[in-house]
C-alpha cells in the first residue's frame, strides 16, 4: 500500500499498483530492444547512454512527486523504463568492440554481473560507515491537515 500525506482523508492503492510499475517496465523494455540497438549502432554507445541518462534524471524527478499523485511515478517509471534497455544493451556492444570473438561471451557475463555485484558490495560497504542513531528526540504534534505519526525508539 501506498499512503499519500498531502491528502485530507488517508489514502491508499492496492498492491497491483506496484506491481503495475515492475511489469510495465518489462512490458516496455521489450519492444524497444530492436530500436535500441539500432540507436546504440548508428548513433553510438556514448550519446545513447548520455540520452539514458538524461532519461533516468527526468524519470527519477517525476517519481518524486509522488505526494501529488501517485500517477507520477507511473509516469517516472515509464520514463526509467524507456531508458533502462539502453543500459541492458549497450554491455554486449561494448563486449563486441573491446574483446575478440573468443573471450566476448566471459567478458559480457563479467559486464552483466557487475550491475548486481557492485548494488551488494555497495550495501556492505555502506553499513561499515553508518553509526546508529536515535530518534527519540522526535514527538507527534499535529498540523492544518496532516498528523505527524510518533516515532520513540528505546536505546537498549
Amino acid at each position: 500500500f501506498f499512503f499519500s500525506s498531502r491528502r485530507r482523508h488517508t489514502r491508499f492503492l492496492p498492491v497491483s499498483w506496484a506491481r503495475r510499475c515492475v511489469q510495465e517496465t518489462v512490458i516496455i523494455h521489450i519492444p524497444l530492444t530492436l530500436p535500441v540497438n539500432y540507436i546504440l549502432d548508428e548513433i553510438g554507445v556514448k550519446i545513447g547512454l548520455k540520452g539514458a541518462s538524461i532519461l533516468f534524471i527526468i524519470g527519477s524527478g517525476l517519481r518524486l512527486m509522488i505526494n501529488d499523485s501517485f500517477y507520477w511515478v507511473i509516469l517516472g517509471q515509464s520514463v526509467n523504463a524507456i531508458a533502462r534497455p539502453f543500459y541492458t544493451h549497450c554491455l554486449s556492444k561494448m563486449a563486441a568492440v573491446w574483446f575478440g570473438s573468443q573471450s566476448r561471451d566471459i567478458a559480457t557475463t563479467i559486464f552483466t554481473l557487475s550491475v548486481p555485484l557492485g548494488t551488494a558490495i555497495g550495501f556492505l560497504v555502506s553499513q561499515l560507515h553508518v553509526e546508529a542513531v536515535s530518534y527519540t528526540h522526535l514527538r507527534a504534534h499535529e498540523t492544518g491537515r496532516n498528523l505527524v505519526c510518533r516515532l520513540l525508539l528505546e536505546k537498549k
